[in-house]
């Protein structure tokens, strides 16, 4: 692969700097949520990374990797870049946001590698290829170089990534 600004600064398997991108895409514009979502657009929204919550476990905590919230709705998004889903991990979040949010409209997103590993669930499951897909759609709508230059990068590192988890 040719030069990537992901790959060179050695962080592009780390989970949080997928969560970091994604925040940047939902800050850019509504067309994360509304086309690769399939939500509705937000008013005002505040999107908060590794937002942690008591859990209903004595002495632990959840952290949900991406909260985007109004006065009334709420969005969470799970992101399983280094890991499996894990069914348990998300009715713990499940009772969670219930017991947070339960005045919220609120929608539960799961990313992860395969989204047909994880049908068993009531979070809408997405996987990196239907992000791929967005993205390479995305790209094109992009005027600002610089920004175009660092989806361009995040998508190419992602596609590698992809491509080497079907491969393997």
């Amino acid at each position: 692969m040719e030069f990537n600004i992901f790959t060179t600064l050695e962080k592009d398997n780390k989970e949080l700097i997928h969560s970091a991108f994604l925040k940047f895409l939902i800050e850019e514009n509504d067309l994360f949520i509304k086309e690769f979502l399939k939500s509705e657009s937000f008013i005002n929204p505040k999107i908060t990374l590794e937002k942690s919550y008591k859990s209903t476990k004595k002495g632990k905590n959840i952290r949900l990797d991406i909260e985007i919230k109004n006065d009334n709705r709420l969005i969470v998004i799970e992101n399983k870049f280094k890991s499996f889903p894990n069914e348990n991990q998300l009715i713990e979040y499940d009772k969670v946001l219930k017991k947070q949010f339960s005045n919220f409209q609120t929608e539960k997103f799961l990313l992860c590698f395969d989204k047909n590993l994880f049908k068993k669930t009531n979070w809408i499951v997405k996987d990196y290829s239907d992000l791929l897909i967005f993205l390479e759609e995305y790209i094109n709508k992009i005027s600002h170089i610089e920004k175009k230059l660092f989806v361009t990068h995040y998508y190419l590192f992602l596609k590698d990534y992809r491509d080497n988890y079907i491969k393997y």
